[in-house]
């Protein structure tokens, strides 16, 4: 385990290989940053149109 983290978000993974292959050059732990968004997060935010129900 090491002290130094190496945090990414990719969405073509052009960046996830350089954050590979830079975390592997320091030493470091890698953490990929997923952005998710679904319908539900959608609803809540008002954005379908639709009452949000709980």
């Amino acid at each position: 385990m090491s002290k130094k983290l190496v945090a990414y978000f990719s969405a073509t993974g052009i960046t996830a290989r350089i954050a590979e292959n830079f975390a592997d050059s320091i030493g470091a732990d890698l953490f990929a940053i997923i952005y998710t968004y679904n319908r539900l997060h959608k609803r809540r935010l008002g954005l379908d149109g639709q009452k949000f129900q709980k």
